[in-house]
């Protein structure tokens, strides 16, 4: 299995070409003069135990130096890591302040709904007692009984029974709109059994779905936060982020590029078909499909 190195962070992509030419890290500690915990944390991509961006940048150029390769292209892949890991930071904080925010609120909103509540009893209990009293003190009392029964035994009561009809279109209103309808088109096309009786209408029905559809679909289903940026073909690229439980749905007529912040956190499917993981949670790679 080929690595495509293009696709790798910085200390993936130090530690790849180290270990594909076969040297030890100690080695280049030794000529690099870089501590051997630096070096593993450059390697590991463990941001926070670096030292300051300046420190780290000059350790990347000699090792960059000291394997052969491209220091300016090293330090970029740094720069584009330490974005998304900045980036991934800050959703976090942001996480913190709004569920910081949230539980306040949730406690006031439930104060306030149990206050209307023990209201609305008092004032239902209050206006209950004085038709209790004239009712005690008076034969009258018989009368509302037969008319609550007859409005019970009434047969206009079915209108109660079609209360749930609203229940009908409520459901279909949360149903996809577009892309459902063309489920049947693409089934079709992918050579599943139709109710036409000719195989040559079947044939040429067919060609005329594919002529129509796009040949490329992306899905992409988040499992943790993430952010995405993509770009369709050679349209400019346009950025997303994902919650867990999230999912995007692509087409294009060509291919997709993929600059991922969290490798590990997403699974996508092209044309329906699973693709292997990008990689572990927290990386970042670019992929280009297919």
């Amino acid at each position: 299995m080929t690595i495509d190195l293009n696709s790798l962070s910085f200390g993936q992509y130090l530690k790849t070409i180290r270990l594909q030419r076969g040297v030890e890290i100690e080695v280049i500690a030794k000529e690099t003069r870089i501590g051997l915990d630096n070096l593993r944390h450059i390697e590991n991509e463990a941001h926070d135990l670096l030292p300051a961006v300046a420190f780290v940048k000059g350790f990347l150029r000699a090792y960059a130096q000291a394997l052969g390769v491209d220091r300016d292209d090293v330090i970029q892949r740094y720069e584009e890591s330490l974005r998304a890991e900045q980036m991934h930071a800050q959703a976090e904080a942001e996480l913190v302040q709004l569920n910081q925010r949230f539980w306040p609120r949730l406690l006031l909103s439930l104060s306030t709904l149990g206050l209307l509540m023990a209201l609305s009893i008092l004032l239902i209990s209050l206006g209950e007692k004085p038709s209790t009293r004239t009712g005690a003190g008076s034969p009258a009392v018989e009368t509302p009984a037969p008319a609550s029964l007859a409005s019970v035994n009434d047969p206009q009561p079915a209108a109660v029974a079609s209360v749930p009809t609203p229940t009908g279109p409520a459901v279909e209103t949360l149903q996809p709109s577009a892309e459902p309808a063309q489920e049947p088109l693409e089934a079709r096309a992918s050579g599943l059994p139709t109710a036409t009786p000719s195989s040559s209408d079947q044939d040429s029905k067919t060609a005329t779905i594919e002529a129509a559809s796009d040949p490329l679909r992306l899905t992409i289903l988040a499992q943790e936060e993430t952010w995405i940026e993509i770009n369709v073909d050679d349209s400019k690229a346009k950025t997303y982020r994902l919650q867990p439980g999230a999912h995007l749905e692509l087409k294009a007529f060509s291919d997709f590029r993929l600059f991922v912040g969290n490798a590990g956190g997403i699974t996508l499917l092209l044309n329906d078909l699973q693709l292997p993981p990008l990689g572990r949670s927290g990386q970042v790679v670019r992929v280009r499909l297919p």
